[in-house]
């Protein structure tokens, strides 16, 4: 049967370490060689885009062919409600205040990250559906090897704070 639709409560969002083993080359703690939920997640959207040239040739009015010269580019952009900074540290943040927040960025130890879209079957929610046949009817996107392009905090009195996430990854 097709599905209608996707509504918010049938996806969550996971992060976890490259490579898709769990096996971190620059080290770190058990936290780090784990996917993890990211909570509080309010919009997810991902896409990719394929760039193709024209082949033209003298004789022919029409493209003889089009071929990918560059590789796609695969943009995930998701935004959550701040609250324990879990989040950030599944993220590559540093949340202990031993150093500058974005110390693993720079120094490339957790930068590359992959990223896992769960959709649950219709009308079940993705939390929570963790069952034994929980798989049974629920997909799964990832995004490999992503890199975040952009990460911004905005807070206004009245209203939750957030924070909105842009990756751009290599692979999907």
């Amino acid at each position: 049967m097709p599905r209608n639709r996707v509504i918010y409560q049938s996806e969550a969002l996971y992060v976890g370490p490259t490579p898709s083993t769990g096996a971190n080359p620059a080290g770190g703690s058990d936290f780090d060689a784990r996917v993890k939920q990211l909570h509080r997640v309010q919009t997810a959207n991902y896409s990719f885009n394929i760039e193709r040239t024209d082949v033209n040739q003298f004789g022919e009015l029409a493209a003889i062919d089009r071929v990918n010269l560059d590789t796609p580019t695969v943009t995930l952009d998701f935004s959550y409600l701040l609250a324990n900074l879990q989040n950030e540290r599944a993220l590559g943040f540093v949340v202990d205040g031993s150093y500058t927040c974005v110390k693993n960025l720079i120094d490339k130890s957790h930068d590359d990250k992959n990223y896992f879209i769960r959709t649950a079957k219709e009308g079940v929610d993705a939390i929570g559906d963790e069952g034994e046949n929980s798989d049974a009817k629920s997909s799964t996107i990832a995004l490999g090897n992503g890199f975040i392009t952009s990460y911004s905090t905005e807070a206004a009195v009245g209203g939750f704070p957030t924070a909105t996430v842009n990756v751009e990854a290599l692979n999907m």
